[in-house]
């Protein structure tokens, strides 16, 4: 199944672009209109039980609805290069505080650990020791490269396919998706955008990330996730080009693209 949200829920420019104004709940809005979110802002600080609960309630009115949750930057980004012991100790910690829920309630899409910039080819085996500590049978676990050296290489993909995990597809002015390879069978594209002077920014998010796919774009995007999702069991898709409501734009339009008019996503805009 080809699943198509966003990055995210929570924006105040999306008021009037997506949100009606005087919506009183936002994610309740938004799961009547697409299938899976993916949870960003796990990456700053972990969600309670209470608030993990509260999410899964919310979206009780969509029975397909499927949440993808960003591992804390205080394991990918702090730990995991300097504390293997503290990271896999913190990694344990989350799946038992945040992904067993999602997954005990069967709405539990994938685990997104974001690599940072500095892991590339010449210092793998942490990460492959860290990935063979996780509970990667019992929770889908997908990995997204951001150093150069790894974008498309298929060794790597094919080394975490090893370690069940699987390669996350990204597009980006560093890497346009044509050159993903996904390594898996469960499949996960997110799409960033092509703002190529405004990704020279990085502490400018609204700047980095403000871009709208084309129809050309679009359409192109749509037949690789089609051809990327034969044979796969599930294919996320995600676009964290959150400024003023292009993501949930450009995900509306994509869904009808890949003609996934039978879910909620297919009735937005």
């Amino acid at each position: 199944m080809i699943r198509v949200g966003c990055s995210g829920w929570r924006y105040r420019d999306w008021i009037h672009s997506f949100y009606p104004t005087g919506t009183d709940n936002l994610l309740r809005h938004y799961s009547g209109r697409f299938s899976t979110v993916e949870i960003n802002t796990s990456f700053y600080s972990i969600p309670s039980g209470k608030s993990v609960r509260a999410w899964i309630t919310t979206v009780s009115g969509n029975r397909n609805f499927m949440f993808s949750v960003k591992m804390p930057g205080s394991i990918t980004h702090d730990a995991l290069t300097q504390d293997i012991r503290k990271a896999v100790e913190l990694a344990e910690g989350f799946e038992s505080s945040v992904l067993s829920i999602f997954s005990g309630k069967g709405v539990m899409g994938a685990c997104l650990i974001q690599l940072p910039p500095g892991i590339g080819e010449g210092n793998l085996e942490t990460l492959y020791g860290f990935l063979s500590t996780l509970s990667t049978r019992k929770y889908r676990y997908v990995v997204e490269p951001r150093n150069r050296e790894l974008f498309g290489d298929s060794k790597f993909a094919g080394r975490l396919a090893e370690l069940e995990a699987g390669y996350v597809i990204s597009d980006s002015p560093m890497n346009v998706i044509e050159t993903g390879n996904s390594g898996k069978e469960s499949c996960y594209v997110r799409l960033h955008g092509r703002n190529n002077e405004g990704w020279k920014s990085p502490s400018d998010m609204m700047t980095r990330y403000n871009y709208s796919y084309s129809e050309e774009e679009l359409a192109s995007i749509s037949e690789y996730v089609s051809r990327i999702s034969s044979g796969s069991d599930d294919v996320f898709v995600y676009f964290n080009n959150h400024p003023f409501g292009n993501a949930p734009r450009n995900a509306s339009r994509l869904s009808d693209m890949l003609g996934l008019k039978g879910d909620p996503q297919g009735t937005l805009f």
